[in-house]
């Protein structure tokens, strides 16, 4: 009877540190959302820049992808040098946890409609997979009406931004290796002096 509560129990702390360890990776993702809105708004001095752009990231991520990737492939590449170079690799890093932030929206969004279609849809809580496949499809089907009918892009728009993504790796990888190169070269130099 003493195992039976304790494992009991056990499961149940377990879930609830689950569910704490989400929430807090969640609250860390919108809050630099929600922090990057206010700096816009700060610097608009109004608050409307503040909606449209929590919008616009919570209702379009695939074309704030989109964005991010075109620019990256126009600069062939996000990295500036700077005479220091840790501080070029430092907005690196940060326009780098910006494409981040929308694949965590995009994660949500998969989440909630895979809930959605579990239990409307499918009728079952145990076909996990199939509705994780179902919402990928619903996904981009409102993706692409939302885009078109507010005339930010075209239908095809989150499709070819995962392509325009795909192009813009290399772009996004390269800056890394050079990171790896100074890092090792330091060491080395360090090792040997």
């Amino acid at each position: 009877m003493a195992n039976i509560v304790v494992s009991k129990s056990g499961g149940g702390l377990a879930r609830v540190f689950g569910y704490w360890f989400r929430f807090k990776i969640m609250f860390i993702f919108v809050l630099f959302i929600l922090l990057n809105s206010i700096i816009i708004g700060v610097q608009a001095k109004d608050f409307t820049p503040v909606v449209q752009d929590l919008g616009n990231r919570l209702l379009t991520p695939t074309l704030q992808i989109q964005e991010f990737s075109q620019e990256v492939i126009e600069n062939e590449g996000l990295y500036e040098r700077t005479p220091h170079y840790w501080g070029g690799m430092g907005n690196f890093l940060f326009d780098i946890w910006g494409i981040f932030t929308q694949f965590y929206l995009i994660m949500i969004w998969l989440g909630v409609l895979a809930l959605v279609s579990r239990k409307i849809i499918l009728w079952d809580d145990s076909k996990g997979a199939s509705s994780y496949l179902i919402a990928i499809g619903l996904f981009f089907l409102l993706q692409m009406l939302y885009i078109a009918s507010m005339d930010k892009g075209t239908i095809l728009s989150p499709i070819i931004a995962f392509k325009d993504l795909v192009i813009a790796l290399p772009y996004l990888v390269e800056p890394l290796a050079e990171l790896g190169d100074v890092i090792i070269n330091d060491n080395i130099s360090n090792i040997t002096a």
